[in-house]
Parts: C-alpha cells; sequence; structure tokens
C-alpha cells in the first residue's frame, strides 16, 4: 500500500492531503490531522507549503517573482545583524520579514528557575523560542520588473 501524503511542520505536527468539494461542486485540497483516507499522490500542478506560524495548506503551483538568490540575501543580511529568529516569507512581489513576538529574554526568568544542565536550558530556550507567534515587521516589494536587489 503507497504511503499518504503528509507534511510535518516546524512545530512537529503532522498534517496529511485529503480532497474535499467546494460548494460550486470543485475539487480542492487541504491539510489536516487525520491521517484516514489521506491521497497518496500529490495531484499535477500543486504544492505543499508551510507559512511562517507553522500553518500548512496546498495550493496551486505559482510562478515565483523573487529570486531563491534574493531571498537568500534578505535570510543573510539578518543573520550578519544577530536576526536568525527572524522569518522570511515570499509571496508574490513581496518578500516579508517577521519577527518573533517574543524573543528568548521573555524566556528566561522561567528557564532560570528549571533544574536542569545549561546545554538543556539553551535547546529549550530556541525550541519555545521557534514556536512563538511573529509579526510582519518590513516589507519589500518588487516596483519593476528587474532584480529586487542589484548584485
Amino acid at each position: 500500500m503507497a504511503e499518504s501524503i503528509h507534511y510535518t511542520n516546524r512545530k512537529g505536527k503532522t498534517y496529511y492531503l485529503h480532497p474535499a468539494t467546494t460548494k460550486a461542486g470543485k475539487t480542492r485540497y487541504v491539510m489536516t490531522r487525520s491521517a484516514e483516507d489521506a491521497l497518496t499522490k500529490l495531484p499535477e500542478g500543486y504544492v505543499i507549503t508551510e507559512n511562517v506560524n507553522g500553518q500548512v495548506s496546498a495550493g496551486r503551483i505559482k510562478p515565483r517573482l523573487i529570486t531563491k538568490l534574493e531571498e537568500a540575501r534578505v535570510k543573510s543580511e539578518l543573520e550578519k545583524f544577530g536576526l536568525a529568529n527572524h522569518r522570511v516569507a515570499v509571496q508574490h512581489t513581496y518578500i516579508t520579514i517577521y519577527e518573533p513576538r517574543y524573543h528568548e529574554e521573555y524566556y528566561l526568568p522561567m528557564l532560570e528557575q528549571m533544574a536542569a544542565l545549561p546545554e538543556t536550558k539553551r535547546k529549550i530556550l530556541t525550541k519555545m523560542a521557534n514556536r512563538s507567534s511573529v509579526d510582519p515587521v518590513i516589507r519589500f516589494c518588487i516596483v519593476d520588473k528587474k532584480s529586487v536587489f542589484s548584485m
């Protein structure tokens, strides 16, 4: 028997692909936590994606107007300034930078009371910060057909 189409998001939750019918009678595809009756093949022209908050969805493949190089440049600059916990999302003509709602410092008082080794506390701190919701703080937009960044 073929394996179901599934995707595990950054929070460790696994989602499965299912067909659904719209009010107009058309088929659309959704990701749910139930493995029962999940599809075993991703329909042609579809892709599974995860947004910055860990929500998983299935949708049609859209042309990418922001290049991978441009996206990598933004991520590189964030890391250069010590903002590795910020997330970058690319949609159509936009690159949006998201800031974690709670920074690691938010969790420190709670972790200081734990009787655990420093490396264990660091792992817990990183995990908690990565699961934090994010808010958009900066958006870049393509204003013409040239590259967003001149390299």
